[in-house]
């Protein structure tokens, strides 16, 4: 189990906040060279939006088009 921790200033919605969130994380994994990790979050927003591969076209689907 590992763990990161960042700050980025407040002007965010929360549901894009978890998204990046998620983003920075999955992106820290590659750097790291791990494979087959399971990634957990209390956000259904986020993960309703990654399952259905489409977000729309704002701010927090760009985010989601990119995880």
């Amino acid at each position: 189990m590992s763990a990161l921790t960042g700050w980025r200033w407040p002007q965010l919605e929360v549901h894009e906040g978890e998204a990046i969130a998620l983003w920075n994380a999955m992106v820290w994994i590659i750097s790291m060279g791990l494979h087959n990790v399971q990634f957990e979050t209390d956000s259904k927003t986020l993960v309703d939006a990654i399952k259905a591969r489409s977000a729309g076209v704002s701010e927090f689907g760009i985010i989601v088009s990119n995880i």
